[in-house]
Parts: C-alpha cells; sequence; structure tokens
C-alpha cells in the first residue's frame, strides 16, 4: 500500500476504535487461509493471503491487523478497487461482522488434525539402532568372525547406528503414517566352519506406533510375507545355519501402518528405535 492509503486505513481504524466492543474484537484471529460460510454453514467465498474472494473470484475485502489496538478489520474495495473501506472486524469466535455488530459471516480454518499431520510429517523423527550386532562364542582353539555390513556399504560394528527407515522422501530418518521402505544388509561367514545364528529385533515405542516388518533371505520370504506385515514380537529367527565362507542378503521391509496413536505422537515429536542383534555361536557338531 501507498503512504495515502495507509494514512486512509490508519484514520478510518482511529474513527472504529469506538464503535465495536474492543474485549470481543482484541487478539482476533487474522485469517490468511480460510474460507468464510455463511449461518446455515454454506460457503460463500474463501480467504487466501488476507484477501476474501467469492466463488467468481471477486474481491470482497482484506483483512488487516492493527497492531496497536490487536483488531483484525476488514476492508472493501473501493470504486477503484483498493481495499481501504472500512466495512467491520473479526471477533474471536471468528465472526465477521460489521461496524454496527451486525453478522456478516463465519470464518472457517482448515480442521486442525490436517494442520497437525504437515506438523507430523515434519517433526516425526525414526532412529535405528543396533545394539551387541553380533556375539560370537569360542571354539575349537579359534575366534570365528562374522561380517554384517550394509548392501555394498560399510561393515557393522557393535552398536552401530544404521538408517533402517532413510527414505527418497524426506532424505533422512523421518516418516509418516502409510510410509514404507527396505533395508538390505549382508550377513557373511569367512570362517571354515559352518554357523549357527540367530536374529533378533526389538524395539523403543513409548507411544505405540503401528510398525510392521517382513525378512527376506535370498529374496525369500522367512518372516512374513508378500501380503503380511509382523509385529515387532513376532519378529525373531532362531537355529539358522550359514555354511562355511558363504554370505546371505537379508532385505528388512518395514511400513509404518496406520493406528490411532498418530495424531498423539505427532504431537510429541514420537521417537523410534529399532533395535536389531545377531547371535552366533561355532561348535565341533559344525566342523
Amino acid at each position: 500500500m501507498d503512504e495515502n492509503t495507509q494514512k486512509q486505513l490508519y484514520n478510518a481504524t482511529a474513527e472504529a476504535r469506538n464503535r465495536i466492543p474492543f474485549t470481543e474484537a482484541a487478539g482476533a484471529k487474522l485469517p490468511r487461509r480460510a474460507k468464510a460460510v455463511d449461518l446455515r454453514g454454506e460457503k460463500i467465498g474463501k480467504v487466501r493471503k488476507h484477501i476474501l474472494k467469492d466463488e467468481d473470484k471477486n474481491v470482497l475485502g482484506e483483512f488487516s491487523r492493527d497492531k496497536d489496538q490487536d483488531i483484525v478489520f476488514f476492508y472493501a474495495p473501493d470504486d477503484e478497487g483498493e481495499c481501504v473501506d472500512l466495512v467491520g472486524y473479526v471477533d474471536k469466535n471468528n465472526n465477521l461482522l460489521t461496524l454496527d455488530n451486525d453478522y456478516i459471516a463465519t470464518i472457517r480454518y482448515p480442521r486442525f488434525f490436517l494442520i497437525l499431520l504437515f506438523f507430523f510429517l515434519g517433526a516425526l523423527t525414526l532412529v535405528s539402532t543396533i545394539l551387541g550386532a553380533y556375539y560370537i562364542s569360542r571354539s575349537n582353539d579359534y575366534i570365528p568372525t562374522l561380517f554384517v555390513t550394509e548392501d555394498d556399504g560399510p561393515e557393522w560394528r557393535d552398536d552401530e547406528l544404521i538408517r533402517v527407515f532413510e527414505n527418497g522422501v524426506y532424505n533422512e530418518s523421518k516418516i509418516h503414517p502409510g510410509m514404507e521402505g527396505v533395508y538390505k544388509f549382508r550377513f557373511e561367514n569367512r570362517n571354515e566352519n559352518r554357523l549357527n545364528y540367530e536374529l533378533a529385533f526389538a524395539e523403543e515405542n513409548d507411544f505405540s506406533l503401528n510398525m510392521g516388518y517382513r525378512l527376506r533371505m535370498d529374496n525369500v520370504y522367512v518372516l512374513g510375507d508378500a501380503e503380511t506385515y509382523l509385529s515387532i514380537e513376532e519378529m525373531n529367527l532362531e537355529d539358522v545355519i550359514i555354511a562355511a565362507n558363504s554370505s546371505v542378503i537379508y532385505t528388512l521391509e518395514w511400513k509404518w501402518i496406520d493406528g490411532s496413536n498418530d495424531t498423539f505422537a505427532g504431537m510429541n515429536n514420537a521417537t523410534y528405535t529399532l533395535h536389531i542383534t545377531f547371535h552366533a555361536q561355532t561348535t565341533a557338531y559344525f566342523n
């Protein structure tokens, strides 16, 4: 707005000071993105960037906050299309009223859970860790060695932090309900003896997120199947034998299945931790 327009607005708001109930108007929300409805709830227009337009995209007016009075005024366009004619204000109940306190419309905002969802997607962080990547028992005068690596990636160490949930949407370990993904890792036995091992999964899940998993070993499902995700309690692989000087590739498939607690978790910046643990041993039986 130019200087003359700003002066007009200032004078108009000054004149309106005694025409509206200050206690009902002070602190009202400034409409930015919303819709306007009548008493029957029928839409009469929408607000974008403080501008109210009807269904034919004609400008009905503009909302502007007077910082000194903390009141949101509504200005209608003049003959030249400039929104400088003060015609109303917004009260604390999001009603648009005339200066004589007659009802014009109600400003209705997007439902809270939709706004929250966008916050949820940005705020929810899931972290994956490895605790005790593997433990090998001694036998036959040597200590067998296992190698666990990301597929074509670095080798795991004890207490390794890995990015199971990294994805192409956020480029980091942040996901939202309904998202799914995969994480591949290689389990390699470079010893002269076969090994017996187990693979265990556990979680830290304070907000009861509904995470589902299934596991493929060399492209064959060993936990879950193509139609079924399992809960973390069902994700345990026991008494598996890997041949000497061989390796297998595991593909962990995960999915965040929609649950009733998702919104609450998002409000609290939920963090989810997945633990993957290897236990392996060799005995004379495997020689």
